[in-house]
Formats: C-alpha cells, structure tokens, sequence
C-alpha cells in the first residue's frame, strides 16, 4: 500500500472525487465545443468547392479553403456568444419579467 505524508477522510476523498467528476464534465463540455468549431470550419471549407457547381466563380485555392474555414470558425463563435448572452440576460431579466406580470394582473 501507498503511504502518503497526510490522513485523507473519508470526506476527503469523497470531495476529492466530486472535484475529478467535475473536472471531466468540463473537460468534455470544452472538447465537444472544439469539436462543434472544427465541424463548422470543414463544412464552411467545402464552399469553395461546391461553388463551382453553382458557377460563382471563386477560385479552388488552398488560401481560399483555409479563408473560409476561419470565416466558419468566427462566423460559429460569434453565434456561440450572442447565444451565450441572450440565455444570460434571460436569465437576469426572467424574476422582473414575472414581478412585473404579477402587477398587471392584480389590477
């Protein structure tokens, strides 16, 4: 057995281990949000090559594919925190939203 310079109790350990599941969670919620950003980029890099199917005549570059996958890339973030701000404002806003309709009804 490990002999560790300090006692761990059981509370200890059992905070300890809600912290390495907390971890995880957040680990994987990032590495989905990656994932999101990097689909978006491969899809918004094929738009180059599908134009030419609809004869709007952007050249077949690597610069161009690289150019549109950022585009994507911003074009997701950009979505993700006009996102973000909206929920959180809701959320600020939704205690005043139910105070002020209780007012009006009581009239």
């Amino acid at each position: 057995m490990i002999s560790l310079p300090f006692e761990l109790s059981s509370v200890d350990l059992v905070l300890i281990f809600m912290i390495l599941i907390l971890f995880a969670f957040i680990a994987i919620k990032i590495f989905q949000y990656f994932l999101k950003i990097v689909l978006t980029s491969v899809i918004f890099g094929f738009f180059p090559l599908l134009s030419g199917f609809f004869g709007l005549g952007i050249d077949l570059t690597l610069n161009n594919i690289l150019w549109f996958m950022l585009l994507g890339a911003m074009f997701f973030l950009a979505y993700s925190s006009i996102n973000f701000a909206l929920k959180v404002t809701k959320t600020i806003i939704s205690p005043f939203t139910k105070l002020f309709k209780r007012k009006k009804e009581s009239r």
